[in-house]
């Protein structure tokens, strides 16, 4: 984009260098190596590098959020689900002030999904409704999968009530089409 050449290995060298530089592009930098070695799938340096923002950035949701899902891509879904909780308990604790952090407990819901845990993901999913003015797609999101679990689980009545929730959020998207289609007939893997 400014002319300059080299590797991504160089490019790396260099965001690494300025973010221990401790100039006022340092933060800027970090986030940016730690993306990048997330998607060249370095996951151990990159949960180093956001560990160490969260130190500076205690209230940040975002970078909590993201030592979460770095652990889940590494295939360690049991530190990914602890530390979804501890975002999800930060938040409702105060640590993230007029922050959305209830993407932790869609994001948690989603790891004990995987595991075919679905008790314990509908569980997740369902906290996203006790979250202060939570973003209208993440609700209805969650309550979908909620409603998807409990059919798994043979609860139909409360699978039912997931997805008229998800209706009477916004009937005119995806979400809603698919919660009419699982009202019809239940959802199933």
């Amino acid at each position: 984009m400014v002319g300059l050449g080299g590797s991504k290995e160089k490019g790396l060298e260099y965001l690494q260098q300025c973010g221990n530089a401790g100039g006022e592009a340092s933060t800027d930098a970090k986030v940016l190596l730690m993306l990048f070695l997330r998607r060249e799938k370095k996951y151990e340096p990159a949960v180093q590098i956001d560990r160490a923002l969260q130190s500076e950035y205690p209230q940040s949701s975002l970078l909590a959020l993201e030592e979460a899902n770095l652990l889940r891509s590494m295939g360690n879904s049991e530190a990914a689900v602890t530390a979804y909780r501890r975002v999800w308990q930060g938040g409702r604790e105060g640590r993230y002030p007029n922050q959305h952090y209830e993407t932790a407990a869609v994001s948690l819901g989603d790891t004990l999904r995987a595991r075919k845990d679905y008790a314990g993901a509908a569980s997740a999913y369902e906290l996203v409704n006790q979250a202060p003015q939570p973003y209208q797609d993440v609700k209805q999101k969650a309550n979908l999968a909620a409603g998807q679990m409990y059919d798994l689980l043979q609860k139909r009545d409360l699978a039912v009530k997931r997805y008229q929730e998800v209706i009477a959020l916004n009937s005119g998207n995806e979400p809603a089409a698919n919660a009419r289609k699982y009202m019809k007939d239940a959802y199933r893997e």
